[in-house]
C-alpha cells in the first residue's frame, strides 16, 4: 500500500475523532464556566 493511501486513511479516521473530542471539551469548558458564574452569583446573594 502506498504511503499516500495510508495518509488518507489516517486523516479519514483521525479528523472526525478530533472534531468530536474538540466539541466535547468545548462543552465541558462552557459547563464549568457557567457553573462558576452561577456559584459566584449565589455567593454574592448570601453575603
Amino acid at each position: 500500500m502506498k504511503l499516500q493511501h495510508l495518509a488518507i486513511i489516517f486523516v479519514i479516521i483521525i479528523l472526525p475523532i478530533s472534531l468530536v473530542v474538540g466539541q466535547y471539551i468545548q462543552s465541558q469548558i462552557d459547563t464549568i464556566y457557567l457553573q462558576t458564574r452561577i456559584q459566584q452569583k449565589v455567593t454574592r446573594c448570601n453575603t
